[in-house]
């Protein structure tokens, strides 16, 4: 039998390579001035009030006043959220008691492994979000909580106003801490929801930013020079959205629906038997959780990214819960395999199946790594 302890090593383990892996990438992106990961961070106030600019608009004048590169600004500023992220999961999984199944979800390609298998999913802003669900489930009881998650939950709406999809994940969450549905027991999770429709409102009615003039700040900030760093920002400008286009895509529909059972079996497993909850209420949750993604599933194709948004909320909350269980959890040696089988078999693209599954209708994540890798090597010579 494996102790807790031991089990946290492994943990520990994949969070090592999970970071080297962030780190890397990150600043790789970064360097290449990526226009969806670097100029997502970037998007400014220069043109006027824009959706997921409070943190462009934070470096920009950091650059400004220090006389720093802004490459190297973005960098550390990314860096030192994901170090605070790291930080809490890592206090988080200390104190908690990892079953299983909760072991198979920390290894599933839809969490920690995600980032490894598809490095394009690497230094996004979701890292704010993972890093906000953890300081709410370490601050929330507390006296000052009000003080810290409020403006917290609108620094989150600021960066990516998606992050009121994620609603559903407090109130659920505060259930499980209550076990009884008390509309004063709620509080904050109501002002949480309050402040990111009031914001998403403003953007969707009196935000008309000009395009511009927030690329002009960027290339006056020496970036540009590929041509591409402007690519998310000319995101935020109003267009009309064609809807179902995805939703149609067979390699979509088939792939990211057998995606979807193996990322939600193991949590629904879980909740029904090692947090006693009821079969059907544990199946209202996951959708509950997962129906406000489906807006966002006809009109973009990075499906990958916000399952792994779904997965990792998921699995920092039974973490969190998992604490409630007394007697500590041991699991045999053969567990062990089981979920490296389970980790090696497949994994999850950030978004266009079709891209890794037309020539091939299975690719283990193994098998895809080692691609990755004999690539990357051809590459070079």
């Amino acid at each position: 039998m494996i102790s807790q302890k031991n089990l946290r090593v492994f943990v520990y383990l994949l969070i090592i390579f999970f970071s080297i892996n962030y780190i890397f990438f990150t600043y790789r992106f970064f360097v290449r001035e990526n226009g969806f990961i670097l100029g997502d961070w970037l998007i400014n106030y220069a043109g006027g009030f824009v959706r997921r600019g409070l943190v462009g608009e934070i470096i920009i004048n950091l650059v400004n006043l220090f006389k720093l590169d802004i490459i190297f600004v973005s960098f550390v500023v990314v860096s030192t959220l994901f170090s605070f992220f790291l930080y809490y999961l890592i206090k988080l999984i200390k104190s908690s008691n990892i079953s299983f199944f909760i072991l198979i979800i920390i290894f599933s390609p839809a969490t920690l492994l995600f980032n490894l298998f598809d490095p394009l999913a690497v230094g996004r802003k979701e890292i704010i979000f993972f890093l906000y669900l953890l300081i709410y489930l370490e601050f929330r009881d507390h006296i000052y909580s009000r003080i810290l998650l409020i403006p917290g939950s609108l620094i989150c709406m600021l960066t990516h106003e998606l992050f009121i999809l994620l609603c559903p994940f407090f109130f659920i969450s505060r259930y499980f801490a209550n076990n009884q549905i008390k509309l004063k027991n709620f509080s904050i999770e109501f002002l949480i929801i309050f402040l990111s429709v009031i914001y998403l409102f403003i953007i969707i009615f009196f935000s008309n930013p000009d395009i511009s003039k927030m690329c002009l700040k960027l290339l006056e900030e020496g970036l540009g020079q590929n041509g591409k760093i402007c690519l998310a920002i000319s995101s935020t400008q109003k267009s009309s959205f064609v809807l179902g286009s995805y939703i149609k895509d067979i390699f979509y529909i088939k792939y990211y629906f057998i995606f979807f059972v193996l990322i939600s079996l193991p949590i629904y497993i879980v909740l029904t038997e090692n947090l006693s909850k009821n079969y059907l209420i544990s199946c209202v949750f996951i959708v509950l959780t997962i129906l406000p993604f489906f807006s966002l599933f006809l009109i973009v194709n990075d499906w990958g990214r916000y399952l792994n948004i779904f997965s990792m909320y998921w699995m920092i909350i039974l973490l969190h819960n998992s604490k409630k269980i007394i007697n500590e959890i041991k699991i045999k040696k053969i567990y062990l395999f089981l979920v490296f089988l389970f980790s090696s078999t497949w994994y999850m693209p950030h978004c266009c199946p079709e891209l890794h599954f037309k020539d091939k209708i299975y690719n283990s994540s193994t098998n895809y790594l080692i691609e990755r890798i004999n690539y990357r090597f051809n590459y070079f010579k």
